[in-house]
């Protein structure tokens, strides 16, 4: 239940966010700003695409655990890649839109939606993994190694 929830919450957040942005952008901006956030949302999608790839068939739309705890790939220097990759898609666009009304959507649905699926997620992983879980998480930072 929870993960269907937090599914369709991340989703409707991320969409909220772009959409705001584009309704947002009806005025013109700087080609600086616009290049920056489309820098930083081709980054994030990039990023996003290539974590799938390191979770190879363990990748889920669920937040339920898979049968290996994967640890290769990005995985080595962050424990969500892929939604590091969405906030910064995210955070492109309203950048790029120069949207305060994205930038509220964001703040005050991406980033809650973002966070309560990170802890069903993590929880499902320690439940699963154990200790392998416990000590993956205290060895890896959760969005940017050796700060966050």
């Amino acid at each position: 239940m929870f993960s269907a929830f937090s599914t369709g919450a991340l989703r409707a957040a991320f969409y909220g966010t772009v959409a705001a942005s584009l309704a947002d952008a009806c005025r013109g901006q700087s080609l600086a700003v616009g290049l920056a956030g489309l820098g930083a949302a081709v980054f994030g999608f990039l990023l996003r695409a290539i974590a799938q790839i390191n979770l190879g068939r363990e990748w889920r739309l669920s937040a339920d655990a898979g049968e290996e705890l994967v640890v290769r790939g990005l995985y080595r220097f962050v424990r969500h890649p892929a939604y590091l990759g969405t906030l910064l898609v995210g955070l492109g666009v309203v950048v790029a839109m120069e949207s305060a009304a994205g930038l509220g959507v964001l703040v005050l649905g991406l980033l809650p939606a973002l966070a309560f699926r990170i802890s069903v997620e993590e929880a499902a992983l320690f439940e699963r993994f154990g200790e392998a879980y416990a000590r993956y998480a205290r060895q890896t930072k959760r969005f940017v190694p050796m700060i966050v």
